[in-house]
């Protein structure tokens, strides 16, 4: 059995999103951590939608900002996700050594 780990380190970006739902708009900041040496893509944004809201989402448009479309919305649940800004934390420093 192999006990080695491999310990990967990660960037921190902060994705401010609007949310659309059956009452009305709010933004949220959510973390979104990317292993280092890579850019954030729209598959991270659907993966942390998916574990954030719990919602299957497909891209819709890209201009003026990043818009993802609810595959199965709720009666009265979110309806559009929008990818407002992504910014990186340059203050975030990952546990390297244990």
């Amino acid at each position: 059995m192999n006990t080695a780990h491999k310990i990967t380190t990660q960037d921190k970006y902060f994705l401010t999103v609007e949310i659309t739902d059956y009452f009305g708009v709010r933004t949220e900041q959510l973390e979104l951590f990317v292993d280092i040496g890579t850019k954030p893509t729209v598959g991270h944004y659907i993966d942390l939608f998916l574990r954030h809201y719990d919602l299957e989402v497909e891209l819709k448009n890209i201009a003026p900002a990043m818009e993802f479309k609810i595959l199965h919305p709720k009666p009265q649940g979110i309806r559009v996700l929008k990818a407002i800004r992504l910014s990186r934390d340059w203050t975030y420093k990952p546990i390297t050594k244990l």
